[in-house]
């Protein structure tokens, strides 16, 4: 006999006050660095979600950023907008550096083993510890390596200090967190509701203010994600400043800009005339032009990447959404520098809507609208990085709401008094029996995974040291390199070098002094590399500005 928990009968109880046939509702939310998004969906047996409400609230740049007052602004913006609807219950996005999505093979095993044995799979590919990381998986399917069965295992992992101070965010604003997952994630469980089709492979681009998180999907499974160190922002920060024009100069600010790149988008190299602000237009689009080609660079180097590494197919098509993919002419832009189809995707426009919604509010909410929805879509049902012991202690009970319950809980335990008791001693007599059936296996077992993980660990470091023996005339003129491109702005904290199909990957890791350019700056390390005759090719991975005004920096290149 299996004793559901008591929140599972109450929440059964209070269900029979609802309206019979009523549908269930679910709040998305997605919290950026300059707006948030909230979508409430109804979802009904055999039918598309229906969208009951959905709310975009933009945040004043004064509040974006990591320190305590701008949290403190952050959650009382927050508070507003979730005072709009009536669930306090929200699934919410997380995202960034301390957030990671990996897939990895695992042989068949049971559930319960599988999460351990994911755990220490995937510990050295996660830029966290993985002692301190909330992991959750979800089998996909299988897979078959040299005739053996494997199981395909999608991975999601995130720091639990990110976890418990999104949480922190939430609960300051009056809600309470039901559901966690990485914003790749759902990003595409947002996209996949449009009708367009998942079959075949398509990348996904999230165009956020600070960052873009490009996805590659391959027939409706999450293959590979990567954020870029590029977003929307940065082509307003691109137009801030002086320009000249016939009538003298003209002091562009940031709420000029950004509306100026709203207002025209990408324009063509030629473009002439003036802005209603006399701001000449060849301006704007060469201040602009720099930033569109880097984010051009970025997402074409993330492909070639996915194509190289992983598929030689590569992605057939593009879909943008995110607050920076609405920016006019965008799409067209980079499919003529991809050279595969680029098209806006947007959910909201096929859904069916609690309210009417003119076409240029649908045109311009729905793709940034495309995590939200899928954080609703999803409620946590296939990946969940909510910790085990937080679910139900998110958010405190009010107390109009505790005192029926109460009665409830007192009612339900008193009815069900005598059958709990005796379903206990049944369900500890079989307890007790598991356990001494465990008692006899444990040892062996124990023994059985400890000689497993120790041949693994020998087998790897038998292949590194056979390839470090084939590589090492290399090493010498490898440093030697490293130090005669090293600028003195750059400091270098890491250094590693791993086997990588079909050679060998450097990995760099090091501070940069912040604002620096030309001599001694990133960019010239960056580009030195790219130009060694050791490396074939060189990425910057990450870049960080932390509080010492020094930035942080990870770069990848394989080595000829």
């Amino acid at each position: 006999m299996v004793i559901p928990p008591l929140s599972e009968v109450l929440t059964q109880w209070l269900g029979r006050f609802r309206r019979r046939g009523a549908p269930a509702r679910s709040v998305g939310l997605d919290i950026g660095s300059a707006s948030i998004k909230l979508v409430e969906l109804e979802h009904r047996a055999g039918q598309r979600p229906r969208v009951v409400k959905h709310l975009i609230q933009e945040l004043p740049i004064a509040i974006d950023g990591p320190h305590p007052e701008a949290r403190t602004a952050l959650a009382d913006w927050l508070h507003g907008a979730l005072k709009e609807f009536q669930a306090s219950d929200v699934h919410v996005a997380i995202g960034g550096h301390e957030v990671a999505v990996r897939r990895v093979d695992v042989p068949m095993m049971s559930r319960g083993e599988l999460r351990e044995a994911v755990r220490w799979q995937v510990k050295d590919q996660l830029p966290f510890a993985v002692q301190n990381a909330v992991l959750d998986l979800a089998i996909v399917g299988d897979v078959w390596d040299k005739d053996i069965k494997k199981q395909d295992v999608l991975v999601a992992a995130c720091s639990s200090a990110a976890v418990r101070e999104l949480i922190e965010l939430v609960q300051r604003a009056g809600g309470r967190v039901a559901s966690v997952l990485p914003s790749p994630l759902a990003c595409w469980a947002g996209a996949s509701l449009s009708a367009q089709g998942v079959r075949g492979t398509l990348a996904l681009i999230e165009i956020g203010s600070q960052a873009t998180h490009a996805t590659i999907v391959k027939d409706g499974q999450v293959r590979v994600t990567r954020e870029l160190a590029i977003g929307s922002r940065s082509l307003t920060d691109a137009l801030v400043g002086v320009v000249s024009s016939d009538h003298g100069d003209r002091a562009i600010d940031t709420p000029l800009a950004e509306a100026l790149k709203r207002r025209y988008g990408v324009l063509g190299e030629s473009a002439e005339g003036n802005s209603e602000e006399g701001v000449p237009l060849f301006h704007v689009a060469s201040l602009m032009r720099p930033v569109l080609e880097q984010l051009l660079t970025e997402i074409s180097r993330f492909l070639d990447f996915y194509r190289v590494q992983m598929d030689a197919g590569g992605a057939s098509r593009v879909l943008l959404c995110g607050g920076g993919a609405i920016l006019r002419g965008l799409p067209e832009f980079l499919s003529q520098g991809l050279g595969v189809p680029v098209e806006l995707v947007n959910p909201l426009g096929i859904l069916e809507h609690g309210r009417t919604l003119e076409p240029e509010q649908l045109a311009e909410d729905g793709p940034r609208l495309v995590t939200a929805l899928g954080l609703a879509a999803e409620h946590g049902a296939r990946i969940n990085l909510l910790p085990s012991q937080l679910p139900h202690a998110c958010a405190p009970v009010s107390s109009t709401l505790w005192i029926p319950v109460a009665k409830t809980c007192a009612a339900l335990m008193a009815a069900a008094g005598l059958s709990l008791q005796a379903a206990t001693l049944i369900v500890q007599r079989r307890v007790d029996q598991r356990r001494a059936e465990w008692a006899s296996l444990e040892a062996p077992y124990q023994q059985a995974m400890a000689k497993a993980t120790q041949h693994a660990a020998m087998e790897r470091a038998a292949e590194r040291i056979e390839q470090f023996l084939q590589q090492q005339p290399v090493w010498d003129g490898l440093l030697k390199e490293l130090g005669r491109l090293t600028p003195s702005g750059v400091e270098l904290e890491r250094l590693a070098i791993e086997p990588h199909e079909p050679g060998m990957r450097l990995y760099l890791q090091g501070r940069a002094a912040a604002g620096t350019a030309g001599k001694g700056g990133l960019a010239q390390f960056v580009e030195g590399l790219e130009r060694s005759s050791f490396i074939a090719d060189a990425q910057l991975v990450s870049s960080e500005m932390r509080s010492n005004d020094r930035t942080r920096f990870e770069i990848e290149a394989l080595l000829e």
